[in-house]
């Protein structure tokens, strides 16, 4: 879903507060943000400062308390979690702190999983390009507890990659990668897509 002059994100006038026992946090206040499709964008702040509450909500992942997400044309703050699960899954890629892969697949089978979700054709093929792509090509069928923290981060990579995403988000992408790699990663995503 690729619309002509219109921002792939745009942020309006976003809030979200995290209630606790006793306090509340708000870890957003009236945050305004447009990024064009192929830009990338790095979000930088000190720890507890809202950057991965802001990915969560841009993710489609959390409901702000008020503001607008938009994607694409696509405001995703009034969609039932069914569709902003739909959304997400044809166009937008995570990539987490944690590798959040499935410990029980292989990293080829991480790989497959969003594909096969989104009943893409040739998949196989796809994920063992991708695999390659990040330096994985002989550790395809490795579980996550076989790999490294790096390779684990390169196998979540490739799983944001599956379904060629329109946005790639990630918190904190190349904390467990090389320089060499996380250059690589970085110019991946297609001119098309936007990076966070």
């Amino acid at each position: 879903m690729k619309m002509e002059g219109v921002a792939a994100v745009e942020l309006r006038n976003l809030y979200k507060i995290h209630s606790g026992r006793d306090v509340e946090t708000v870890a957003l206040r009236g945050a305004n943000l447009s990024v064009a499709r192929g830009e990338f964008l790095d979000i930088r702040g000190r720890s507890g400062s809202g950057k991965s509450t802001l990915l969560n909500l841009i993710g489609g992942l959390d409901q702000p308390n008020a503001g607008q997400v938009v994607l694409n044309g696509v405001e995703i703050t009034h969609l039932h979690e069914g569709e902003r699960a739909a959304f997400r899954r044809s166009h937008i890629g995570t990539v987490y702190q944690q590798d959040n892969l499935i410990p029980f697949l292989t990293a080829l089978e991480n790989v497959l999983l969003p594909m096969e979700l989104a009943a893409r054709p040739g998949r196989e093929k796809r994920a063992q390009e991708l695999l390659a792509e990040v330096g994985l090509k002989e550790r395809l069928h490795h579980r996550p507890a076989q790999l490294s923290g790096g390779e684990r981060q390169r196998v979540a990579i490739a799983v944001a990659l599956a379904n060629e995403p329109d946005l790639l988000l990630a918190d904190e992408l190349t904390g467990e990668l090389d320089s060499a790699t996380a250059d690589q990663v970085r110019w991946r995503c297609p001119s098309t897509s936007s990076f966070i």
